[in-house]
């Protein structure tokens, strides 16, 4: 009992900062310009867009598919990171549905190039075989950094006291 009527007090002496600033702010930033802007760049190169680009970009449907993906998971960012900037009421439930979507879509887009991979492997197509970080590392990779920021916001205090969680 004394340790909760600690932390009340500690909370109304220290409150936890409010509005958006610090890590929240970077991950808007994150997902409202960077990564955008990352993709119109990478898709006016014509370069990799995601990981699937080294194998869809040989089939012009293969690359239509992955970039209609793409600038869909792009645009949502964009609307969960406003969502966010303006404090809506349920920014935390948009955030979490696009992190959740994106690891699913990582989940995906990895066990596809692995599985053009092994096929291409057993045909004896490929003069090298790849090795395990140019298949599994940037899915693995992007699914631990989705994870972060879904921790990030259920346990950061300043997202509790501006979303009022």
């Amino acid at each position: 009992m004394n340790e909760i009527s600690n932390q009340k007090t500690q909370e109304v002496h220290n409150p936890p900062p409010i509005g958006v600033g610090g890590w929240l702010l970077l991950f808007i930033l994150l997902i409202t310009i960077i990564t955008p802007s990352n993709f119109i760049a990478s898709f006016i190169r014509g370069t990799k867009i995601n990981i699937l680009s080294d194998f869809l970009l040989a089939d012009p449907k293969g690359f239509i598919i992955s970039s209609i993906v793409g600038l869909l998971a792009v645009c949502f960012g964009i609307y969960a990171g406003i969502a966010l900037w303006k404090i809506k009421q349920n920014a935390l439930r948009i955030v979490q549905v696009y992190l959740y979507a994106m690891i699913g879509i990582v989940v995906i887009e990895t066990t596809i190039k692995s599985l053009i991979l092994y096929n291409e492997i057993r045909a004896g197509h490929l003069i090298v075989n790849p090795t395990f970080d140019e298949i599994l590392l940037p899915g693995l990779f992007g699914i631990v950094w989705f994870s972060v920021w879904i921790v990030y916001c259920k346990k950061s205090k300043r997202v509790k006291a501006t979303y009022r969680v």
